[in-house]
């Protein structure tokens, strides 16, 4: 959920650069704007590094020798089914999402020929929906369970 929420304002952030200039003060140096406006996000990074600890389920497991030495290694000799479970379930997500992130801008831009505020002002609004369809899916998960909603979501997208 936060990641969408920082995406969607990062969206936000580029739509607002894409209407203030024209498309090609834009197209030269003003989708540079909200990366350089970006930079103080590393220092709340370093901030989060420095001040938060460790789970104590990991602090635990690391104290009780359940940290494996060789994780990937155990990876493809313990765990392989579960990767690619695992996989296929991150594909699930990623795929449309970065589709929607990504492509869908250069999509409407470049091969449909809307202007990129008007791509950006779209691409912002649709994150705004997927936010919200975050909090959804999570409250239909807890409410029927993880493996329905992913079955039902994963169909659906295989629909679409």
């Amino acid at each position: 959920f936060s990641m969408c929420v920082g995406i969607l304002v990062g969206s936000a952030a580029a739509t607002l650069v894409a209407k203030v200039f024209s498309p090609e003060d834009f197209e030269s140096f003003g989708w540079r704007l909200p990366f350089i406006a970006g930079i103080a996000i590393v220092f709340v990074g370093f901030y989060i590094k420095k001040n938060v600890h460790e789970s104590p389920h990991f602090v635990k497991a690391k104290t009780d020798g359940h940290i494996s030495q060789k994780p990937v290694i155990e990876l493809f000799t313990k765990n392989l089914k579960e990767f690619f479970i695992g996989s296929g379930l991150y594909l699930s997500v990623c795929v449309p999402f970065f589709t929607l992130v990504v492509f869908m801008n250069n999509f409407m831009s470049k091969i449909i020929g809307k202007e990129i505020k008007d791509a950006l002002l779209i691409n912002t609004i649709a994150m705004i929906f997927l936010t919200l369809f975050i909090l959804v899916g999570g409250h239909l998960s807890d409410k029927y369970g993880r493996k329905p909603v992913l079955t039902v979501s994963a169909i659906l997208l295989l629909l679409c």
